[in-house]
């Protein structure tokens, strides 16, 4: 941390955070570090395919406890998703992915969020509050080593993507709202068309998505 840090050496040590984070909680089954970068919440660590999965289907979806928590900078545990009645768009990929409990914990710099630390788990009840007590150390590592990166920007410029992100959250939500209520589709579905016009026209969605209101 004392260590001026480029992107590729701040990503690097981001990884490290998570398999120590994976190695030190037995509960846990998978482990990533969402951040903002350009204007997007991404996944800069992750410590296997389908905790990576986990955390894109909630970009997806725009709901989840790592959106939550590093949006609002408080804490967010589920326990036991069989019984979750948060994030309903979410929660149904993560279980056919065999994840039953899931916490994300916020990075953070003093009273504003950096990007979240996520821990999931295959087993309902697995992240006690010990497991708790860890992820939340491994969330300071991470804060500190994300602010050592850049010590004088990093907040202005994360606040900035973080504001951005959440932008682009609503753009698309809204998009997929007036194409369910056009054809008459789910949420995934409607999703799926947005993604196929962005595929097709070689646009990026949020420019889709963008048109789409326009047009409505």
């Amino acid at each position: 941390a004392r260590t001026t840090l480029t992107r590729s050496l701040l990503d690097a040590s981001l990884r490290l955070v998570v398999v120590m984070s994976q190695a030190v909680m037995r509960g846990a089954d998978g482990v990533s570090i969402t951040l903002p970068r350009d204007g997007e919440l991404r996944t800069v660590a992750a410590s296997n395919d389908v905790v990576l999965q986990m955390d894109h289907d909630q970009y997806d979806t725009g709901e989840g406890p790592c959106l939550d928590a590093a949006t609002h900078g408080e804490l967010f545990s589920a326990k036991d998703l069989e019984s979750e009645p948060r994030w309903p768009l979410f929660v149904p990929r993560a279980r056919s992915h065999g994840i039953e409990s899931i916490m994300s914990t916020p990075l953070m710099s003093g009273d504003r969020p950096l990007g979240a630390l996520n821990v999931y788990s295959r087993a309902p009840d697995a992240l006690a509050s010990h497991e708790q007590e860890w992820a939340t150390l491994f969330a300071q590592e991470a804060s500190r080593v994300l602010l050592a990166a850049n010590p004088t920007a990093t907040v202005d410029s994360v606040d900035a993507d973080l504001r951005e992100a959440l932008r682009s959250r609503e753009v698309i939500a809204l998009a997929q709202g007036i194409i369910m209520g056009r054809r008459r589709l789910q949420p995934d579905e409607a999703y799926r068309v947005l993604t196929e016009i962005s595929r097709q026209t070689s646009k990026p969605l949020l420019h889709v998505c963008t048109e789409v209101i326009s047009t409505t």
